[in-house]
């Protein structure tokens, strides 16, 4: 539970420092499924990396390219679209879908980016960045 909470305090701070938000000239609907799924990429990157107890030579390189494993990534962004479908009033169309693939993308790298360079800039490891899951 408590890395579930440093989780989601991450990726708001995150989203927030980096000012990923979409701005007013769109409207409510796509913000929302814009932010939402902006969010849920930065969250699958973190998640990512929670699970992993060190990092190889591969997985630095991978991540500096701004990527997680594709199958991670897909995982996630359909599981997010799952809960955009059950949970909400938005119910993504093929459009939408694709719109909202972008926004996950450009949440996953930029937290990455955002991540590494915090690592950088603070002289830590990456890893002690990310909340531990626990495991």
């Amino acid at each position: 539970m408590a890395a579930t909470q440093g989780i989601v305090e991450l990726t708001e701070m995150i989203f927030d420092q980096i000012g990923l938000a979409l701005d007013e000239s769109y409207t409510e609907r796509v913000r929302q499924l814009g932010d939402s799924t902006c969010k849920a990429g930065i969250e699958a990157t973190i998640r990512y990396l929670s699970e992993r107890p060190e990092l190889s030579d591969a997985e630095l390189q991978m991540l500096s390219a701004g990527n997680i494993p594709e199958h991670v990534k897909q995982r996630d962004f359909e599981a997010h679209i799952e809960r955009l479908d059950r949970q909400t009033d938005l119910r993504p169309d093929e459009k939408d879908k694709r719109m909202c693939e972008d926004a996950f993308n450009s949440g996953l790298s930029a937290a990455i980016h955002y991540l590494l360079k915090a690592a950088h800039t603070q002289q830590v490891d990456l890893l002690s960045l990310i909340p531990s899951n626990g495991a």
